[in-house]
């Protein structure tokens, strides 16, 4: 620094800065002052020491309370009974339709009818199904007419525990599902069960025993198989359990008697052979042969139903080997079934009115959304 001139020093957050050096005003009077640019400093720049102190501070800053929710004004008497009376409404108008549809039904039935009478062709394997569900619908009919026009509040009750009181016509789609889960757990269980019973040894290629349509012959197949496994059989084939062994003999018979006149028409359905079958005829299918129906892809039940039919077809079966032929067709590791055991346990966790709630509110939500369209 040159001699004369005198630096001014300015005092800032504790530090010392040089902002302009100027000339003595004895010796150097006509000298110019020079100026030296510097940056200043970033307010948000702090020191280490700062940071942690504020670190510090918010550490043991005390949490705010969160927000509580204000509470919901309670429903007023009126508000209550109407939201009841809405909700008993949709239900009626659901169950109604539902029997509607069993008698537009009947209509579809009787025109099929008259036109097989006036060409004289045959029945498709779809027309036998629609033959066959609407006569299981009328014989539930009256039940359910009585229940719906008395204790119309037992109908979410029947989903649960009695099912197969219910028509086909009111039953929502996902209570079909659920319906077919809890079977389905059931069946697996049968098969579990007859698989561990079964005699290694059984030839499944003897040739079918004479007029196995008539159950009495057939039923003495099945006298040689025990009890239990009866039962067993009478679940996998989804069979009424009601009543002693003889009569679920007799209804395995009739059952096995109505498949054999049944695989010929759906050899040749059209559900067997379109691009993009009926998923639901598929799974009524494959229900009534033993077969498992859900989470299950089409082209897989269409793969063991193609199986069932070169068994049933091609090498004809007695009645006993066709009544174990479910077993043959099943693998012994199936994870859908531990998956929908799963499930179930889940479901069953759930206390009964939580579950009827549940189904309520499906019906509920269904009619509402038609009455929107």
């Amino acid at each position: 620094m040159r001699a004369g001139l005198a630096p001014r020093v300015l005092q800032m957050a504790g530090r010392t800065r040089c902002v302009a050096i100027a000339p003595h005003m004895y010796t150097h009077a006509y000298v110019k002052p020079r100026q030296l640019h510097i940056s200043r400093p970033r307010l948000s720049e702090s020191r280490p020491d700062d940071q942690k102190s504020t670190t510090a501070v918010e550490k043991f800053k005390p949490a705010e309370p969160a927000e509580t929710a204000k509470p919901t004004k309670p429903l007023t008497i009126r508000e209550r009974i109407s939201n009841a009376w809405s909700t008993v409404k949709y239900l009626f108008r659901f169950y109604m339709n539902g029997v509607k549809q069993i008698w537009r039904n009947r209509e579809i039935v009787k025109k099929i009818q008259e036109d097989v009478k006036l060409t004289g062709r045959s029945l498709t394997w779809e027309e036998t199904q629609l033959f066959r569900t609407h006569s299981s619908d009328m014989r539930k009919l009256p039940l359910f007419l009585l229940i719906l026009v008395t204790i119309e509040e037992l109908l979410p009750l029947m989903v649960i525990y009695t099912p197969f009181l219910l028509p086909s016509t009111c039953i929502l789609p996902s209570q079909r599902t659920s319906i077919m889960k809890h079977f389905e757990v059931k069946r697996k269980a049968a098969v579990v069960e007859l698989r561990r019973h079964v005699d290694e040894d059984h030839d499944f290629d003897v040739p079918v025993i004479e007029r196995t349509d008539e159950p009495d012959l057939a039923g003495a197949t099945l006298a040689q198989v025990a009890p239990e496994r009866v039962r067993e059989l009478a679940v996998v084939y989804n069979q009424s359990l009601w009543g002693g062994t003889a009569l679920q003999r007799r209804r395995i018979a009739r059952h096995l008697a109505m498949l054999r006149d049944d695989d010929s028409l759906l050899a040749s359905s059209e559900v067997m052979r379109s691009p993009e079958p009926d998923v639901a005829l598929l799974e009524q299918a494959c229900t009534e042969r033993g077969i498992r129906a859900v989470n299950t892809e089409p082209q897989k039940m269409r793969d063991l139903l193609g199986q069932w039919l070169l068994y049933t077809s091609g090498r004809p079966l007695t009645t006993l080997s066709l009544a174990f032929l479910p077993v043959r067709l099943s693998s012994p590791v199936d994870m859908v079934s531990i998956q929908l055991e799963r499930e179930i346990a889940e479901q069953n966790r759930k206390g009964i009115v939580e579950q009827t709630s549940t189904i309520v509110k499906e019906v509920v939500e269904e009619e509402k959304r038609i009455e929107s369209k």
